[in-house]
Formats: C-alpha cells, structure tokens, sequence
C-alpha cells in the first residue's frame, strides 16, 4: 500500500477462532534491524496522521488460548510506503 504523508491509513485482519481471538498489529521497523512495534490491539489497524515512521511492513497477529496452551499464527506482511515531501514552516 501506499500513501501520501499525513493522509490515514488503515489494515483489517479477520480471523475466525474459537475462543474469540486476540490482535495485535506490528510493524517491522525498517531502520532498525529486529526492532518490531505494537501498533494496534485491534482486528483493525487505523492510522491518522501517517508520517514516515509509519513506513514497513506490518503483520497481525492472532492468537487465543485452548486447554491453557495459546494458539497464534500471524499474516503475510503487508508493506506501507509513505510518499510526499516534509515541509517545514519558519517565522521571522
């Protein structure tokens, strides 16, 4: 996917489990190597304001627990480029 800096984007994972699952987006951070953020909690990923930090790959993790013992499996990621250019403002 790719977007216009400080557009919105969002990314919707669906999973069907019983018990009801657990999401959790993250997002590889290309910058730094083995760095992963939680971006979301949510089935749904929705981001307001999208700045170049926002750029990489994100995969949703899902996951309950049955018989005490947690189930998960995660998504092909899912890269989000950001384009556009950063302007700043001065005053005098």
């Amino acid at each position: 996917m790719t977007t216009t800096l400080y557009s919105e984007a969002s990314f919707d994972c669906e999973a069907e489990a019983s018990p009801t699952p657990s999401y959790q987006w993250l997002q590889k951070v290309p910058d730094m190597e083995n760095t992963v953020l939680v971006r979301s909690n949510d089935a749904r990923l929705h981001i307001r304001n999208v700045s170049y930090h926002h750029q990489g790959e994100y995969i949703c993790r899902v996951w309950n627990y049955i018989g005490g013992s947690e189930r998960s499996v995660q998504s092909e990621p899912v890269s989000l480029q950001v384009v556009g250019k950063h302007y700043y403002c001065y005053s005098t």
